[in-house]
């Protein structure tokens, strides 16, 4: 079965195309929205600019249709907006794509929501468990699939903790935060005392602004412990006990429109940045020495397959923005383990590695992607055979030469073999940490001790 329209690359770059085509036929004065906003000027050239260069420099997908830019997402989530008669004429082409043009240009100029700068506080029971998703709000059937076989993890006689680690898909729109997020939160709005609910910042969440996730989502009675005095709802937290400090930070609210590090090119949101007193304030935990570290974010701290998008010449950087924010803290100790999503992959580094001990990506909660054909060896024993060692290639970064294992295990959809979706149990029991994760079909088919 074909994906939506709104998944699809040829459809979607039609319709920029016809958004594009409508917005040269504007000029660059004061505009309004149709509820009545005023667009500044500068936003239409702005718009145009963009819409070009996604239009120029995207490469075609290997799965359904999930871009990093902005605009395309803006423009993905002006269609799902649109009326079910509008759709069917913008599917033939024959649709005005007015509300589309204006969507894009009132969400474009649209501030921001405030980052607020001090994190919610929690305790972190002695013995406990933190079940992890990441890039999950896609409102797709993978992500209920997945939903669904966390909540089997959610009611177990251990205080619970279930995080997202941020991108609510397209744009994290407020209607998106509530049709994608909360209408499908495994949590139960009764069972909001229970289990406690958390949700980090993505970078499509800022697509839009954040509204969404600040608005909608962490407004919510689930989401209630994600508050600071006074009752603003804030993007990162901090949980503690005698043993742990487990920080979760917000990487995707300061996201430039583009970084340029050494000669690549890095288009908005596709890497980390820290703002305000997250780095200080994961480095005066990392000065808890008696405690071990648990980091959650977002975005990676470095990557094996994803350090760069748009190569401009040979110059390949050595860090990431993150590492560079983060030294004082990775000079001051090792982290012991870091999870992270934004990668659509399930994969670890031999410990270690770039002052992590177990840094691990999970961003494969909802996302389609197909199974990495790659070079690569079964790890054996133990472990089931589609957890494999990746072998490097010439040139391969050295993130990519320290990782310890791959999870590749799929399903026949549509004639590809496209990986299975998952997520990850963290248990904690006084200073051990175990780890289990699961896929969507509910085997837990890799358990690890960090």
């Amino acid at each position: 079965m074909p994906p939506p329209p709104n998944l699809r690359q040829d459809f979607v770059h039609r319709q920029l195309s016809r958004v594009l085509d409508h917005l040269k036929g504007l000029g660059d004065d004061r505009h309004e929205t149709p509820d009545g906003d005023a667009v500044p000027p500068g936003t239409v050239s702005a718009a145009r600019d963009a819409i070009a260069a996604s239009l120029r420099h995207e490469t075609p997908p290997a799965a359904d249709y999930y871009s990093r830019s902005p605009v395309v997402n803006l423009v993905q989530s002006a269609f799902d907006e649109q009326s079910h008669e509008d759709r069917a004429r913008l599917e033939a082409d024959e649709g005005p794509v007015i509300g589309i043009a204006t969507s894009i240009l009132g969400r474009l100029f649209r501030r921001r929501h405030d980052f607020v700068d001090t994190p919610a506080r929690a305790a972190l029971e002695p013995r406990s468990r933190i079940v992890l998703m990441s890039d999950w709000g896609s409102g797709r059937a993978d992500a209920r699939h997945v939903a669904g076989r966390a909540k089997e993890y959610l009611d177990d006689g251990v205080a619970t903790h279930l995080v997202h680690l941020g991108d609510t898909y397209y744009s994290g729109t407020e209607a998106e935060a509530q049709r994608n997020v909360l209408d499908e939160w495994p949590v139960d709005p009764a069972d909001a005392g229970t289990v406690r609910s958390w949700a980090l910042n993505g970078n499509h969440d800022m697509y839009s602004g954040g509204h969404g996730l600040f608005d909608v989502t962490l407004a919510d009675p689930r989401f209630a412990l994600q508050r600071v005095e006074g009752g603003a709802t804030t993007s990162w937290f901090v949980l503690g006990n005698d043993d742990w400090n487990v920080v979760a930070l917000d990487t995707s609210w300061r996201h430039p429109e583009l970084d340029i590090r050494g000669d690549q090119l890095f288009v908005e949101g596709d890497l980390g940045h820290l703002h305000g007193s997250q780095a200080a304030e994961l480095l005066r935990c990392a000065r808890e020495t008696g405690k071990r570290l648990l980091v959650l974010s977002h975005h990676q701290l470095y990557s094996a397959y994803d350090d760069h998008r748009i190569a401009l010449g040979p110059d390949r950087p050595d860090t990431t923005p993150l590492q560079e924010e983060l030294k004082a803290v990775l000079d001051e100790r090792e982290i012991d383990a870091w999870f992270w999503g934004h990668e659509h992959d399930c994969l670890a580094y031999e410990r270690g590695f770039g002052g992590v001990g177990a840094a691990r990506a999970v961003g494969h909660g909802a996302v389609p992607e197909p199974v990495r054909h790659t070079d690569a060896t079964p790890l054996g024993g133990e472990h089931p055979p589609f957890v494999v060692k990746p072998a490097p290639y010439d040139g391969a970064s050295a993130a990519l030469r320290a990782l310890a294992w791959e999870y590749r295990d799929g399903r026949w959809q549509d004639g590809r073999l496209m990986c299975k979706r998952g997520f990850a149990v963290l248990d904690v029991d006084g200073r051990d940490l175990t780890v289990t994760y699961v896929d969507d079909d509910g085997d837990a088919w890799l358990t690890e001790t960090i």
